[in-house]
């Protein structure tokens, strides 16, 4: 078993946690508890972002059905995907997609919000 020590580590046994061998077991460990946090944060920064959409949602939804229905000529946005969601309100803020009130609605939007907008919109279904 390989172990090793701090580099000024002089073999005298310390209190302190820092003083401990590092082992190919503890690393494995270590290793094994960091890609298990990974798969556990992702779902919730995903749902972070849904919520986060749901609470910037309200401008949207000022005109937008959430039935997903077109109303007076304004086309429904709930289930689309995510990316396709997201780069047309990009679009929109760098003013490439015509139409004034996106184009400002967009504007005040950070990536953050855009990405959250697109996650709480592209979870919802429509309505029958």
């Amino acid at each position: 078993m390989t172990t090793h020590t701090a580099p000024d580590h002089d073999g005298a046994h310390a209190a302190g946690w820092y003083d401990l061998p590092i082992t190919c077991h503890s690393l494995r460990i270590l290793a094994l508890a960091c890609v298990t946090l990974v798969l556990v944060w992702e779902p919730a920064e995903a749902a972070g972002n849904e919520m986060l959409g749901r609470h910037l949602s309200a401008e949207c939804t000022a005109c937008h059905q959430l039935s997903g229905k077109s109303a007076g000529g304004i086309p429904p946005i709930i289930g689309w995907p995510e990316d396709q969601f997201a780069a047309v309100l990009a679009s929109y803020a760098r003013k490439e997609r015509g139409g004034q009130v996106m184009q400002a609605i967009a504007a005040k939007l950070s990536p953050d919000d855009i990405t959250a907008l697109a996650a709480y919109f592209g979870a919802l279904s429509p309505k029958p």
